[in-house]
């Protein structure tokens, strides 16, 4: 909660999207209903991969799913409908390109004759 009352940020995290339905449902059954009285929900952001059972749950919501690119957590909507998936797979040929330049970089400076089958 933020020191004016005027923010509350809530974070969850459930084993798997079985364990994350578990929770829905109960929370609905026996706490929806003051939650909704206290708080008014502006976002929903759900990283990892969840079922679609949950997705089918969460998405009445708004939710915004955001999972891993580059090592980086993006946005999967922003991704999806924003760039789109030919420019998603240039940029992670592209990324992949880079590490292995690097590597190869990296392995030249410190192991002379390393891709000449020298060492």
């Amino acid at each position: 909660m933020s020191s004016d009352g005027r923010a509350c940020h809530i974070c969850e995290k459930y084993a798997d999207s079985a364990a994350a339905l578990a929770h829905l449902g109960n929370f609905g059954a026996n706490f929806a209903e003051r939650f909704m009285v206290c708080f008014a929900p502006t976002a929903l952001h759900v990283y990892g991969e969840p079922s679609e059972e949950v997705r089918g749950v969460l998405d009445s919501f708004g939710a915004v799913y955001l999972g891993s690119f580059g090592g980086f957590v993006v946005a999967e909507n922003y991704l999806r409908e924003i760039v789109g998936w030919g420019r998603i797979l240039e940029m992670v040929r592209r990324d992949m390109q880079d590490i292995l330049d690097d590597v190869a970089a990296g392995l030249a400076k410190n192991l002379p004759g390393w891709n000449t089958g020298a060492v």
